[in-house]
Protein backbone atom coordinates (compact mmCIF):
# COMPACT_ATOMS: atom_id res chain seq x y z
CA UNK A 1 0.00 0.00 0.00
CA UNK A 2 1.30 3.35 -0.87
CA UNK A 3 1.32 6.68 0.23
CA UNK A 4 -1.31 7.70 -1.90
CA UNK A 5 -3.60 4.80 -0.95
CA UNK A 6 -2.90 5.21 2.40
CA UNK A 7 -3.62 9.02 2.47
CA UNK A 8 -5.70 10.20 -0.26
CA UNK A 9 -2.70 11.40 -1.91
CA UNK A 10 -1.26 13.88 -0.22
CA UNK A 11 -1.36 17.32 -2.30
CA UNK A 12 -3.05 15.56 -4.73
CA UNK A 13 -4.73 18.95 -5.95
CA UNK A 14 -1.48 20.15 -6.57
CA UNK A 15 0.42 19.89 -10.63
CA UNK A 16 3.47 21.42 -9.54
CA UNK A 17 6.52 19.86 -10.04
CA UNK A 18 7.68 19.58 -6.23
CA UNK A 19 4.16 18.12 -5.40
CA UNK A 20 4.58 15.44 -7.77
CA UNK A 21 7.92 14.64 -6.88
CA UNK A 22 7.38 14.61 -2.93
CA UNK A 23 4.13 11.90 -3.91
CA UNK A 24 6.31 10.03 -5.93
CA UNK A 25 9.17 10.16 -3.21
CA UNK A 26 6.58 8.78 -0.34
CA UNK A 27 5.03 5.98 -2.58
CA UNK A 28 8.53 4.58 -3.63
CA UNK A 29 9.92 4.93 0.23
CA UNK A 30 6.93 3.54 1.79
CA UNK A 31 6.12 0.86 -0.33
CA UNK A 32 10.21 -0.22 0.67
CA UNK A 33 9.22 -0.09 4.15
CA UNK A 34 7.47 -2.64 6.41
CA UNK A 35 3.46 -2.84 6.00
CA UNK A 36 2.99 -1.82 9.78
CA UNK A 37 4.94 1.72 9.52
CA UNK A 38 2.71 3.02 6.39
CA UNK A 39 -0.77 4.38 8.15
CA UNK A 40 1.45 6.08 10.76
CA UNK A 41 3.71 7.23 8.97
CA UNK A 42 1.00 8.48 6.01
CA UNK A 43 -1.29 10.21 8.35
CA UNK A 44 1.82 11.97 9.93
CA UNK A 45 3.16 12.89 6.32
CA UNK A 46 0.13 14.31 5.59
CA UNK A 47 0.51 16.79 8.61
CA UNK A 48 3.71 17.48 8.62
CA UNK A 49 5.35 16.42 5.43
CA UNK A 50 9.05 17.88 5.69
CA UNK A 51 9.11 17.48 8.96
CA UNK A 52 10.03 14.52 11.64
CA UNK A 53 7.98 12.50 9.49
CA UNK A 54 10.10 12.42 6.65
CA UNK A 55 13.19 12.20 8.97
CA UNK A 56 12.18 8.98 10.33
CA UNK A 57 11.18 7.85 6.95
CA UNK A 58 14.44 8.21 5.57
CA UNK A 59 15.95 6.87 8.64
CA UNK A 60 13.95 3.83 7.71
CA UNK A 61 15.14 3.35 4.76
CA UNK A 62 18.67 3.52 5.77
CA UNK A 63 17.95 0.72 8.13
CA UNK A 64 16.69 -0.95 5.68
CA UNK A 65 19.62 -0.58 3.09
CA UNK A 66 22.14 -1.28 5.64
CA UNK A 67 20.61 -4.99 5.59
CA UNK A 68 18.04 -5.04 8.56
CA UNK A 69 16.71 -8.43 8.77
CA UNK A 70 13.71 -6.93 10.78
CA UNK A 71 12.42 -3.29 11.18
CA UNK A 72 9.74 -2.34 13.22
CA UNK A 73 8.37 0.87 14.12
CA UNK A 74 7.25 3.09 17.00
CA UNK A 75 8.43 0.19 19.34
CA UNK A 76 6.97 0.51 22.93
CA UNK A 77 9.64 0.34 26.51
CA UNK A 78 8.47 -1.42 29.62
CA UNK A 79 8.79 2.88 30.35
CA UNK A 80 5.71 2.83 28.60
CA UNK A 81 7.50 5.21 25.81
CA UNK A 82 8.55 4.17 22.38
CA UNK A 83 11.13 4.77 20.12
CA UNK A 84 11.10 5.00 16.52
CA UNK A 85 12.65 2.31 15.20
CA UNK A 86 14.28 -1.33 16.04
CA UNK A 87 16.50 -2.76 13.88
CA UNK A 88 17.73 -6.11 14.26
CA UNK A 89 20.66 -8.16 11.67
CA UNK A 90 22.03 -11.40 12.56
CA UNK A 91 24.60 -10.30 15.41
CA UNK A 92 22.45 -7.80 16.93
CA UNK A 93 19.86 -5.27 17.28
CA UNK A 94 19.55 -1.62 18.22
CA UNK A 95 16.73 1.27 19.07
CA UNK A 96 16.72 4.23 16.72
CA UNK A 97 14.73 7.24 17.82
CA UNK A 98 14.71 10.20 15.46
CA UNK A 99 15.50 13.60 16.14
CA UNK A 100 14.48 16.71 13.63
CA UNK A 101 15.73 19.98 15.83
CA UNK A 102 14.94 23.43 14.56
CA UNK A 103 18.30 24.73 13.57
CA UNK A 104 19.12 28.26 12.29
CA UNK A 105 15.26 28.81 12.29
CA UNK A 106 15.39 32.65 10.94
CA UNK A 107 17.98 31.65 8.58
CA UNK A 108 15.23 28.93 7.36
CA UNK A 109 12.36 31.50 7.08
CA UNK A 110 14.60 33.65 5.24
CA UNK A 111 15.63 31.35 2.28
CA UNK A 112 11.72 30.17 2.01
CA UNK A 113 10.87 33.61 1.85
CA UNK A 114 13.85 34.19 -0.71
CA UNK A 115 12.99 30.88 -2.53
CA UNK A 116 8.58 32.08 -2.94
CA UNK A 117 9.60 35.64 -4.65
CA UNK A 118 12.75 34.09 -6.91
CA UNK A 119 9.85 32.06 -8.04
CA UNK A 120 8.21 35.31 -8.73
CA UNK A 121 11.17 36.51 -10.61
CA UNK A 122 11.48 33.71 -12.23
CA UNK A 123 8.17 33.53 -13.53
CA UNK A 124 8.51 36.92 -15.40
CA UNK A 125 12.18 36.18 -17.16
CA UNK A 126 11.33 35.96 -21.10
CA UNK A 127 13.06 33.12 -22.56
CA UNK A 128 16.79 33.87 -23.63
CA UNK A 129 17.74 35.70 -20.22
CA UNK A 130 19.37 34.65 -17.02
CA UNK A 131 19.13 36.94 -13.59
CA UNK A 132 21.42 37.47 -10.54
CA UNK A 133 19.23 38.01 -7.85
CA UNK A 134 20.97 40.03 -5.46
CA UNK A 135 18.44 41.44 -2.87
CA UNK A 136 14.60 40.52 -3.01
CA UNK A 137 11.86 42.83 -0.88
CA UNK A 138 11.18 41.78 2.94
CA UNK A 139 7.77 40.47 1.48
CA UNK A 140 6.08 37.88 3.87
CA UNK A 141 3.65 35.22 2.22
CA UNK A 142 0.56 36.98 2.68
CA UNK A 143 1.55 40.52 1.17
CA UNK A 144 0.90 41.61 -2.15
CA UNK A 145 3.25 40.20 -4.88
CA UNK A 146 1.49 42.79 -7.28
CA UNK A 147 4.15 45.42 -6.97
CA UNK A 148 6.79 42.96 -7.54
CA UNK A 149 5.73 41.83 -10.36
CA UNK A 150 4.81 45.42 -12.07
CA UNK A 151 8.81 46.54 -11.76
CA UNK A 152 9.79 43.44 -12.78
CA UNK A 153 7.05 43.89 -15.82
CA UNK A 154 8.37 47.00 -16.90
CA UNK A 155 12.11 46.25 -16.74
CA UNK A 156 12.09 42.88 -18.72
CA UNK A 157 9.53 44.82 -20.98
CA UNK A 158 12.29 47.54 -22.28
CA UNK A 159 15.00 44.54 -22.84
CA UNK A 160 16.61 44.32 -26.60
CA UNK A 161 15.53 41.59 -28.67
CA UNK A 162 19.28 41.13 -30.01
CA UNK A 163 21.41 41.81 -27.02
CA UNK A 164 25.57 41.87 -27.28
CA UNK A 165 26.82 38.66 -25.52
CA UNK A 166 28.17 41.26 -23.44
CA UNK A 167 25.50 42.70 -22.57
CA UNK A 168 23.87 43.50 -18.36
CA UNK A 169 21.49 45.87 -17.03
CA UNK A 170 22.23 46.63 -13.41
CA UNK A 171 18.85 47.08 -11.50
CA UNK A 172 18.37 48.98 -8.20
CA UNK A 173 14.58 49.72 -7.65
CA UNK A 174 12.57 50.52 -4.53
CA UNK A 175 8.93 48.40 -4.48
CA UNK A 176 6.70 47.74 -1.47
CA UNK A 177 8.70 45.69 1.15
CA UNK A 178 11.95 47.22 0.34
CA UNK A 179 14.81 47.30 -2.55
CA UNK A 180 14.86 44.91 -5.31
CA UNK A 181 18.72 44.82 -6.79
CA UNK A 182 19.21 42.06 -10.03
CA UNK A 183 21.17 41.87 -12.96
CA UNK A 184 19.91 40.83 -16.09
CA UNK A 185 22.09 39.26 -18.93
CA UNK A 186 21.73 36.96 -22.02
CA UNK A 187 20.91 33.37 -21.68
CA UNK A 188 24.32 31.27 -21.53
CA UNK A 189 24.45 29.57 -25.40
CA UNK A 190 24.96 26.32 -23.46
CA UNK A 191 22.17 26.83 -21.34
CA UNK A 192 21.82 26.51 -17.67
CA UNK A 193 19.14 28.20 -14.43
CA UNK A 194 17.22 31.01 -15.28
CA UNK A 195 18.54 32.58 -11.86
CA UNK A 196 22.31 31.82 -11.42
CA UNK A 197 22.88 34.15 -8.11
CA UNK A 198 20.28 34.00 -4.80
CA UNK A 199 20.33 36.17 -2.32
CA UNK A 200 22.25 35.51 0.89
CA UNK A 201 21.20 35.02 4.10
CA UNK A 202 23.17 35.93 7.04
CA UNK A 203 23.22 34.23 10.46
CA UNK A 204 24.63 32.82 13.58
CA UNK A 205 25.07 29.29 12.88
CA UNK A 206 23.53 27.37 16.12
CA UNK A 207 23.38 23.94 14.76
CA UNK A 208 26.05 22.19 17.14
CA UNK A 209 23.64 23.59 20.22
CA UNK A 210 20.53 22.08 19.07
CA UNK A 211 22.57 19.04 18.70
CA UNK A 212 23.86 18.61 21.97
CA UNK A 213 20.36 19.70 22.88
CA UNK A 214 18.53 17.08 21.01
CA UNK A 215 20.66 14.46 22.33
CA UNK A 216 20.17 15.11 26.20
CA UNK A 217 16.04 16.53 25.57
CA UNK A 218 16.38 12.26 24.50
CA UNK A 219 17.89 10.30 27.43
CA UNK A 220 14.78 10.22 29.28
CA UNK A 221 12.63 8.53 26.98
CA UNK A 222 15.53 6.08 25.95
CA UNK A 223 16.37 4.52 29.25
CA UNK A 224 15.33 1.06 30.03
CA UNK A 225 15.21 -0.10 26.23
CA UNK A 226 17.30 -3.84 25.91
CA UNK A 227 19.68 -3.20 22.77
CA UNK A 228 21.97 0.09 22.44
CA UNK A 229 19.87 3.42 21.59
CA UNK A 230 21.22 5.35 18.79
CA UNK A 231 19.58 8.85 17.82
CA UNK A 232 19.55 9.63 14.22
CA UNK A 233 19.40 13.37 14.17
CA UNK A 234 18.54 15.76 11.25
CA UNK A 235 20.60 18.81 10.32
CA UNK A 236 19.18 21.41 7.90
CA UNK A 237 20.34 24.76 5.94
CA UNK A 238 24.00 23.05 5.25
CA UNK A 239 24.66 21.62 8.29
CA UNK A 240 28.18 20.14 8.28
CA UNK A 241 29.65 17.46 9.89
CA UNK A 242 31.89 19.76 12.55
CA UNK A 243 28.86 20.63 14.08
CA UNK A 244 28.24 17.35 15.69
CA UNK A 245 31.98 17.20 15.48
CA UNK A 246 31.81 19.42 18.26
CA UNK A 247 28.10 19.24 19.76
CA UNK A 248 29.27 15.31 20.37
CA UNK A 249 32.92 15.16 21.14
CA UNK A 250 34.60 18.81 21.53
CA UNK A 251 36.74 21.17 19.10
CA UNK A 252 40.34 21.89 18.73
CA UNK A 253 41.19 25.58 21.08
CA UNK A 254 44.21 27.05 19.75
CA UNK A 255 47.13 28.65 22.30
CA UNK A 256 48.25 32.21 21.07
CA UNK A 257 51.19 34.28 22.45
CA UNK A 258 50.43 37.91 23.20
CA UNK A 259 51.67 38.83 19.54
CA UNK A 260 48.76 36.48 18.40
CA UNK A 261 51.24 33.60 17.31
CA UNK A 262 49.78 29.93 17.79
CA UNK A 263 52.15 28.26 20.05
CA UNK A 264 50.24 25.37 21.29
CA UNK A 265 46.70 23.12 20.04
CA UNK A 266 44.74 20.87 22.43
CA UNK A 267 41.58 18.65 22.04
CA UNK A 268 38.73 20.21 24.58
CA UNK A 269 36.65 16.89 25.02
CA UNK A 270 33.62 19.08 25.88
CA UNK A 271 31.20 17.14 23.70
CA UNK A 272 28.09 15.45 24.93
CA UNK A 273 29.31 11.72 23.88
CA UNK A 274 32.81 12.66 25.51
CA UNK A 275 31.91 12.75 29.34
CA UNK A 276 34.02 10.37 30.64
CA UNK A 277 32.94 8.13 33.70
CA UNK A 278 32.32 4.20 34.06
CA UNK A 279 28.65 3.54 33.42
CA UNK A 280 27.18 3.06 30.48
CA UNK A 281 25.17 5.70 28.32
CA UNK A 282 21.91 6.01 27.80
CA UNK A 283 22.42 7.36 24.28
CA UNK A 284 24.86 4.40 22.73
CA UNK A 285 25.92 6.58 19.94
CA UNK A 286 24.21 8.91 17.27
CA UNK A 287 23.49 8.68 13.51
CA UNK A 288 24.13 12.10 11.87
CA UNK A 289 22.59 13.11 8.75
CA UNK A 290 23.39 16.10 7.91
CA UNK A 291 20.42 16.56 5.14
CA UNK A 292 17.40 14.46 4.77
CA UNK A 293 15.02 15.34 1.57
CA UNK A 294 12.90 14.38 -1.23
CA UNK A 295 15.37 14.99 -3.89
CA UNK A 296 18.09 12.73 -1.77
CA UNK A 297 19.83 12.75 1.92
CA UNK A 298 23.38 12.51 3.11
CA UNK A 299 25.07 9.08 4.26
CA UNK A 300 24.37 8.43 7.98
CA UNK A 301 27.52 9.38 10.32
CA UNK A 302 28.04 6.79 13.59
CA UNK A 303 29.47 8.87 16.43
CA UNK A 304 29.52 6.29 19.19
CA UNK A 305 29.51 7.70 22.92
CA UNK A 306 32.82 7.53 24.63
CA UNK A 307 31.81 5.67 27.59
CA UNK A 308 30.03 2.53 25.26
CA UNK A 309 32.13 -0.79 25.48
CA UNK A 310 28.69 -2.61 23.95
CA UNK A 311 28.56 -4.38 20.87
CA UNK A 312 26.56 -3.16 17.67
CA UNK A 313 26.00 -4.68 14.53
CA UNK A 314 28.93 -4.98 11.68
CA UNK A 315 26.72 -3.72 8.95
CA UNK A 316 26.21 0.13 11.30
CA UNK A 317 29.98 -0.09 11.67
CA UNK A 318 30.28 -0.18 7.70
CA UNK A 319 29.01 3.33 8.05
CA UNK A 320 31.81 5.91 8.29
CA UNK A 321 32.18 6.00 12.03
CA UNK A 322 34.07 8.53 14.18
CA UNK A 323 35.05 8.17 17.53
CA UNK A 324 36.59 9.79 20.61
CA UNK A 325 39.90 9.41 20.88
CA UNK A 326 43.04 10.11 23.42
CA UNK A 327 43.85 13.65 21.52
CA UNK A 328 40.90 14.45 19.54
CA UNK A 329 38.22 12.75 16.87
CA UNK A 330 39.27 9.70 14.58
CA UNK A 331 37.48 8.63 11.64
CA UNK A 332 37.01 5.55 9.97
CA UNK A 333 35.94 5.46 6.52
CA UNK A 334 33.03 4.12 4.87
CA UNK A 335 33.12 0.41 3.70
CA UNK A 336 29.13 0.40 2.92
CA UNK A 337 26.46 2.74 1.80
CA UNK A 338 23.22 3.09 3.26
CA UNK A 339 20.89 5.11 1.05
CA UNK A 340 22.52 4.14 -2.55
CA UNK A 341 19.72 1.98 -3.28
CA UNK A 342 16.98 4.78 -2.72
CA UNK A 343 14.70 5.32 -5.43
CA UNK A 344 14.58 9.39 -5.19
CA UNK A 345 11.68 11.31 -6.66
CA UNK A 346 13.00 11.26 -10.96
CA UNK A 347 11.26 10.77 -13.61
CA UNK A 348 7.39 11.49 -15.03
CA UNK A 349 4.67 10.47 -13.18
Amino acid sequence: MGFGQASGRYLARSTAFRARECRRFANAALDALPGEAHDRLCDDLRRNFFGSPLSELVVGLALQGLGASQLRYEVPLPTGRALDWAATWPDGSVYVEVATPVINASAGSDLSRNEALAEVVRRTIPPGWRMWLMEVPALGPNDSKAPLRQALAATVSSLPANPPPDYQRNVIMEVAGGPLMMSILPARPEGGPTIEIYPAVGYMDNAFVRIEDAVRDKREQARAADHPVLLAIRGTLGTHLEAYDIALYGRTVAMAAPGGSIYATRFDPTGILATPGTQQPTIAGVLAMPEIGVAGSSEPVLYTHRRFTGSLPEDLLRLEHRLMGETGIMSVPATATALGWVPWARGSE
